[in-house]
């Protein structure tokens, strides 16, 4: 049957007059105090709209805030790093510039081992200086050996470091990593530099076994 225009308008009309007096006979409200109350849940589920906005909007502030001061911090270690790498770097190459007698001779000036970004590996750089005025190069043959432990016994193991060899006038800088058999733990590490002609003496140096943070 098809309801006719007038007909609907009425249904809706008595359906909100049942709904104000059911809310009025069920709670002694008025049909003005029912608007009322519909009205201030509106505004506020508004404010509550508004609210959780502002929320998100300052938490997103907050992360950026945290995120800035972190690159800051970080860019702050970063400059002081470099600073005392230049600083160690300016020392080096006046050592290394005017050798005094004593300091005459290839020398082992920095070890250093870092954790790799592989479980398991060693990164190492080895910095060999050569203190001497006729401004020559020097050729060599580099061996490593690492002691330590390896399932309760003592154990030798034969490393590599590049090449295995040596080129240097003043300075070189020799960077790798290394990987030991699983379970194996290092004690010491024996770095022997073996020049191939006699214008420097052989140099055996022995380092703890330490890994620097980066």
């Amino acid at each position: 049957m098809r309801l006719r225009p007038w007909y609907l308008l009425f249904l809706v009309m008595v359906c909100f007059y049942l709904g104000a007096r059911f809310a009025e006979v069920r709670y002694g409200l008025s049909p003005v105090e029912v608007r009322s109350l519909r009205q201030t849940v509106r505004l506020y589920e508004q404010r509550y709209t508004q609210l959780v906005h502002d929320f998100h909007l300052l938490q997103h502030d907050r992360d950026v805030a945290l995120a800035v001061s972190a690159r800051l911090q970080e860019q702050n270690k970063e400059l002081l790093d470099s600073q005392s790498s230049l600083e160690q770097q300016i020392a080096l190459y006046k050592r290394i510039l005017t050798p005094t007698q004593s300091a005459m001779g290839l020398s082992v000036d920095q070890f250093v081992v870092h954790t790799s970004t592989q479980p398991g590996r060693y990164a190492y750089r080895i910095l060999l200086t050569w203190g001497q005025s006729a401004g020559r190069s020097l050729s060599g043959r580099i061996t490593v050996v690492a002691q330590g432990v390896l399932h309760g016994q003592k154990t030798v193991l034969q490393m590599h470091a590049g090449n295995d060899m040596f080129h240097l006038q003043y300075f070189q800088s020799i960077v790798g990593e290394w990987q030991f058999p699983e379970g194996f733990q290092p004690q010491l590490i024996e770095l022997r530099f073996t020049p191939a002609s006699h214008a420097a003496a052989a140099i055996v140096r022995q380092f703890k076994w330490e890994v620097s943070q980066l």
